[in-house]
C-alpha cells in the first residue's frame, strides 16, 4: 500500500518528467511519445488495456524503491487522471515496438473539413467531453 503522500509525490514527478511528451491518438489506443527522441511510454487501448514501457518504469521506480506488483496501480492511475478514461488492465511490454511508433509518428491527415460560422454550445461540450478512443 502506497500512502498518499508518496503517491502525491510520484504523480508529481511523473507530471514533470513526461510533461514533454506527445499524447496522440492513433488506430485502437492513445499512445504517449516523444517525439524528438521517437521514445514511448504508454499506449492506452480502446479496451482499456494499458501498456507500459518496462525498460524505463523499472528504472524510474527505483528510485522509490519499488517493483512493477507496487508501481503498476500507480501508472494506471496516473494515466487516468491524465486522459481522463478508465484504465481497466496495465501490462507491460518488453518487445521492441520501434516501427509502430513510427507509425504512430507519421500518421497524416486523411481528409479535411470547414464549418462556416461556430457554435458557442458545441465548443463548451467540447471542452467538457471526456476522451472517448
Amino acid at each position: 500500500m502506497v500512502s498518499d503522500r508518496l503517491k502525491k509525490l510520484i504523480f508529481n514527478k511523473l507530471n514533470m518528467d513526461l510533461c514533454g511528451v506527445e499524447i496522440i491518438p492513433y488506430e485502437n489506443g492513445i499512445w504517449f511519445i516523444d517525439r524528438k527522441n521517437k521514445y514511448w511510454y504508454f499506449e492506452l487501448r480502446k479496451s482499456g488495456l494499458l501498456y507500459w514501457r518496462y525498460s524505463f518504469f523499472v528504472d524510474y521506480f527505483s528510485f522509490f524503491c519499488m517493483d512493477s506488483k507496487e508501481f503498476e496501480p500507480l501508472i494506471g492511475q496516473w494515466v487516468e487522471n491524465v486522459l481522463n478514461r478508465k484504465v481497466l488492465l496495465t501490462q507491460t511490454t518488453r518487445w521492441r515496438i520501434k516501427q509502430k511508433v513510427e507509425d504512430v509518428l507519421n500518421c497524416k491527415v486523411s481528409s479535411t473539413s470547414y464549418i462556416i460560422g461556430t457554435n458557442g454550445t458545441r465548443v463548451e461540450e467540447v471542452l467538457n467531453s471526456k476522451i472517448e478512443i
